[in-house]
C-alpha cells in the first residue's frame, strides 16, 4: 500500500493452522483506487501549444491531458525536462538522447509530450494511444510585393513563353518573306524595292509585330500561301493575347501571393533560400534515414548549411522564427507549431505541399504494465470530446491575421502599373537612339552625294539603311 512517503505492507487477514484464510479487507485494494496517489516522474519538452513553462508550472494541451489522466487514474506527478533538450535521436551506439533516452534508461515513468510514433522508437519504448494527428509544413516569410511590381506586364507569361514568342516573331517574318518572294503570283512591278512591302524582312516584321498588338498593316499578301500563313499567325496572336489579357487583368484586380517555391522539389532546386528544422526531433531522423530523393536533398542541404550556420538545427523554435523573419530562410516544422506562429505574424506563409504525416502519443518505458491502462483511459478522454475543448483553448483564433484573400478585388495603384510607364521610357530611349542613327546615315549620304543635291533631298528617308 502507498502510505505517506512510500509503500509498506498492510495486514489484510489471517491464516489459521488448518490453512483457512480469514480476510477482513481486500488483498489488492489499489485496484479500486487507480494508482492510489502514486507519484509519477513525468518528462516533457516545452513546445507551444502542447506544453510551455510559466513562472511556477507547466501548461498546454499535453499538461491538460496529463492532469485529466491523473484525476481519472488517481496518481500525482512531477514534471521535469531532459537535460539535453532533445525529443530523441538515436546515436551510433544504439542509445537515444532526450525524452526517448530517459524512457530507454527508465529514468522516468511517463513522457507527456507530442512524441511522433516511429518504428525506431517503438523498439526502445512503448506508445500509448495517439491523441493528436499532425503533418509538416514549410514556413517562410511572404515576399515583398513591391519588389516584383516592375514585372507586372511580363508576369502573366513564364520566361519560356516570352522567349518562345520573341523567337517566333523573327522566324515567322523570315517565312513570310520567303513565301512572298517565291510565290509566282507577283509580277516584278508589284514588288516595291523600298523595304516597306511584305517581300522584305522589315516589312514582314512590322506587319507581324502589329498583328501581335491586334493592329493591321498597310500591306496585305495577295498570294494564297502567304494568306494562309498570315491567317494562322493571327489565330496564334488571338490565342496568345486572350490568355495574356485574362491573366494580366486577374493579376491587377485580385491579390494573390507568388511564393518563391511551392514544393520541396522546388525548394531544394533553388539557391536563394536555406532551410532548417527543430534539432533533436523526429525531423532529423526522418530526413536522415529516408529514401525519398527530396528528403535526402533536404538533409544534405541541412548538413551543408550547418557547417557555416549551426542555427539551422537549433533546438529553440524562437531562433528559427527569427531567421524566418530575417528573410531567405525556410523553417520545416509541424503544422501545429506553424499555425501558432502565423497567428502572431501576418507576414508568414506556407508552401502548398504537406508531408511527414505524424501521430503524437505519450510514452512509457518498454514493456510497461501501464501501457494498456493509459491507452484505454486516453481513448475514453478522446471520445468524451475534451480534446476538442483543449484545442480551442490553446489554438485561439483571436489574434489571427485577417487579410484580403486572393478572391477579393483591390484598387489598382501606380505601383501596379509602373511597368507600363517603363515601356514609355524605353520607347523614348530607343527612338532617340534610332533617330541618332538615322541622322548619322543621312549626313554620310549627304557628304558622299554633294554633286547631286537634288537627288539627295528627293530620297525617301525610309530607304536609308538602318
Amino acid at each position: 500500500m502507498w502510505r505517506g512517503d512510500g509503500r509498506e505492507l498492510s495486514p489484510v487477514g489471517t491464516v489459521n493452522l488448518n490453512g483457512d484464510i480469514l480476510l477482513h479487507s481486500s488483498i489488492f485494494p489499489n485496484v479500486h483506487f487507480g494508482f492510489n496517489q502514486r507519484n509519477f516522474v513525468v518528462s516533457t519538452q516545452p513546445v507551444f501549444p502542447f506544453e510551455f513553462q510559466t513562472n511556477t508550472s507547466f501548461e498546454g494541451l499535453c499538461i491538460d491531458l496529463l492532469a485529466q489522466l491523473a484525476v481519472e487514474l488517481n496518481f500525482t506527478f512531477e514534471v521535469i525536462v531532459p537535460p539535453d533538450g532533445d525529443f530523441g535521436v538515436m546515436l551510433d551506439n544504439g542509445s537515444w538522447t532526450g525524452l526517448i533516452g530517459q524512457l530507454q534508461r527508465k529514468d522516468v515513468d511517463l513522457v507527456a509530450a507530442p512524441l511522433s510514433i516511429t518504428m525506431q522508437r517503438e523498439r526502445v519504448m512503448d506508445f500509448i494511444h495517439p491523441f493528436f494527428h499532425d503533418h509538416s509544413e514549410v514556413l517562410i516569410q511572404k515576399p515583398d510585393p513591391q519588389e516584383t511590381k516592375w514585372r507586372t506586364l511580363i508576369d502573366p507569361y513564364s520566361d519560356t513563353v516570352i522567349i518562345s514568342i520573341g523567337l517566333s516573331l523573327p522566324l515567322a517574318s523570315l517565312v513570310l518573306v520567303a513565301l512572298e518572294n517565291i510565290s509566282p503570283v507577283y509580277s516584278g512591278d508589284e514588288r516595291e524595292p523600298n523595304g516597306s512591302d511584305l517581300n522584305s524582312f522589315l516589312g514582314s516584321f512590322w506587319y507581324l509585330f502589329g498583328a501581335l498588338l491586334t493592329q493591321g498593316g498597310k500591306y496585305t499578301p495577295n498570294a494564297m500561301s502567304s494568306r494562309l500563313f498570315v491567317g494562322m499567325w493571327w489565330l496564334f496572336c488571338i490565342i496568345s493575347l486572350a490568355t495574356y489579357s485574362g491573366n494580366l487583368i486577374a493579376s491587377l484586380t485580385v491579390s494573390k501571393e507568388k511564393l518563391p517555391f511551392k514544393s520541396l522539389k522546388e525548394m531544394v532546386s533553388q539557391e536563394r533560400f536555406i532551410w532548417g528544422t527543430f534539432g533533436g526531433t523526429v525531423f532529423v531522423t526522418m530526413f536522415q534515414e529516408s529514401v525519398i530523393p527530396e528528403y535526402n536533398a533536404i538533409w544534405r542541404g541541412m548538413v551543408r548549411f550547418n557547417a557555416t550556420d549551426p542555427s539551422v538545427l537549433n533546438k529553440n523554435p524562437d531562433q528559427h522564427m527569427q531567421k524566418v523573419l530575417g528573410g531567405n530562410y525556410a523553417y520545416i516544422a509541424a503544422k501545429s507549431e506553424v499555425d501558432t506562429q502565423m497567428t502572431k505574424q501576418c507576414g508568414l506563409a506556407t508552401i502548398d505541399e504537406k508531408f511527414l504525416h505524424m501521430q503524437y502519443a505519450f510514452g512509457v518505458p518498454n514493456n510497461s504494465p501501464y501501457t494498456d491502462i493509459f491507452s484505454l483511459k486516453t481513448m475514453k478522454i478522446l471520445e468524451s470530446g475534451l480534446m476538442n475543448v483543449w484545442e480551442r483553448k490553446w489554438w485561439s483564433r483571436q489574434k489571427m491575421c485577417y487579410e484580403a484573400t486572393w478572391d477579393q478585388h483591390k484598387v489598382i495603384d501606380l505601383m501596379d502599373v509602373q511597368s507600363a510607364f517603363y515601356l514609355i521610357g524605353i520607347g523614348i530611349v530607343l527612338a532617340s537612339l534610332v533617330i541618332g542613327v538615322e541622322w548619322i546615315c543621312f549626313r554620310i549620304i549627304r557628304r558622299n552625294s554633294k554633286h547631286q543635291p537634288a537627288e539627295l533631298y528627293a530620297t525617301d528617308i525610309s530607304a536609308l539603311p538602318v
